[in-house]
């Protein structure tokens, strides 16, 4: 471990906004896991930080511990009473539903902890305050676009400012975004450029990226720390302690919210064509909530009568239970149209599962290349490689199983062994 001189601040705000959420995305277990690093053993690395309209609240450190608890009490424990999965059967509807009694439990659950984060977020620790030549990080890219909850930083020319670029894809593809997206991110990236002392991003191909447009903005000074992120899962609780009951016939899984970037309907309709035979129709496992311009999918999950008895659609996975669905599926499905990263790939890999993904420079570069890669407009190539997967005894799964167990991620210890020392340059 690097020994960095200067102090640490950790911003916690999108932690405990998402302490409400059953689902977390990857941005939340990337946050967390951020958490559980800096704030969440004892002592803790950093001072905590929360969002304030004249300046951040600055939490204590028993404060700091309990948020990272009530996170990892929400999103990683096998519990079936908060991590609900929320689908009926293969031979029901696809709809999401849950009965009023489970509405009316999950409120109850839900009302307290919504109490306890207003309190969190009012909260300051007494005689605590950001200390002098700190470093500031943000991970989460949480309200950024407001830029007077960042004004504090204006004031303190002694802290450098480290923040997380994930991706820059509602500037190149505006068109897989909510309306007016593009405008909200855009706020965000002018205020990181007006503060950021320092950028950090997850992989090559997204560095590139933000390199040209920080040329392009005149802040092409701006040092980038690079660095693949750990699987959550990995070292994940063995598969038998995880509370999920898996589809009886060979299933495939694909992660993510579902919006159109994800392309879900290439799936959907390969997944119709299978249906028409012959040859065994395996189970698409959709595993994660609706997100905005969903219509198209939801209609044909809820209205396609040949595809409804062969897919599955799950959210309120623990990391447990994602990892034993992960562990026994035929392949992991990303077809996406672009990724920042793609941390279910990284997931499937570190568990020995196959990938089959869109042949994109981020995935070659996360992947190692070890998934088996094509075009994200290749139905029938999809299609083929899914219905020779599907049959017991399959070469190509072989083939990339193999591949697979060779797959190495990046260890939480090695990687924040990476940021520390970028941290230390700084």
């Amino acid at each position: 471990m690097t020994e960095i001189k200067r102090p640490l601040v950790y911003d916690i705000t999108h932690v405990v906004s998402r302490l409400a959420i059953t689902s977390p995305t990857g941005i939340d277990r990337v946050d967390l896991m951020f958490a559980k690093h800096f704030v969440g053993g004892e002592p803790a690395l950093a001072t905590v930080a929360h969002y304030g309209f004249r300046r951040p609240h600055v939490l204590d450190a028993n404060q700091a511990r309990s948020i990272v608890r009530m996170g990892r009490e929400l999103w990683e424990p096998n519990d079936s009473k908060r991590n609900r999965l929320f689908s009926r059967g293969l031979d029901k509807s696809i709809a999401s539903v849950t009965s009023i009694r489970g509405q009316i439990d999950k409120l109850l659950w839900k009302v307290p902890r919504l109490l306890k984060i207003q309190r969190l977020r009012l909260r300051d620790a007494p005689r605590t305050h950001i200390p002098k030549n700190s470093i500031y990080i943000n991970v989460a890219q949480h309200l950024l676009e407001f830029p007077v909850f960042f004004k504090w930083l204006n004031a303190r020319p002694d802290i450098a400012k480290v923040f997380f670029v994930h991706d820059l894809l509602p500037l190149d593809h505006p068109e897989f975004f909510p309306a007016g997206y593009h405008k909200r991110f855009e706020k965000r990236l002018r205020t990181i450029l007006r503060h950021a002392t320092a950028l950090v991003v997850s992989t090559e191909s997204v560095a590139r990226r933000v390199e040209a447009e920080l040329q392009t903005r005149g802040r092409s000074n701006i040092p980038i720390h690079i660095a693949l992120l750990p699987s959550s899962i990995e070292t994940s609780r063995q598969d038998q302690d995880a509370e999920i009951e898996l589809p009886s016939a060979p299933y495939f899984v694909m992660v993510g919210t579902i919006e159109p970037r994800k392309n879900h309907l290439l799936l959907l309709h390969i997944w119709r064509e299978l249906a028409k035979g012959p040859g065994p129709v395996p189970v698409l496992v959709i595993v994660g909530k609706p997100g905005w311009e969903t219509e198209q999918v939801m209609d044909l999950l809820s209205r396609c009568t040949q595809i409804r008895p062969h897919i599955l659609r799950l959210s309120g996975l623990s990391v447990f239970q994602l990892r034993k669905l992960l562990a026994h599926a035929r392949a992991l499905l990303m077809p996406s149209f672009a990724e920042g990263y793609g941390l279910p790939l990284v997931e499937a890999l570190g568990v020995g599962t196959p990938v089959i993904a869109s042949d994109t420079g981020v995935f070659r570069e996360v992947s190692q290349n070890r998934a088996l890669f094509l075009s994200p407009l290749d139905g029938l190539g999809w299609q083929a490689a899914i219905k020779d997967m599907t049959v017991d005894g399959s070469s190509l799964r072989a083939e990339f199983a193999s591949r697979a167990a060779a797959f190495r991620a990046p260890s939480p210890v090695e990687y924040f062994d990476k940021f520390e020392a970028f941290l230390s340059s700084l």
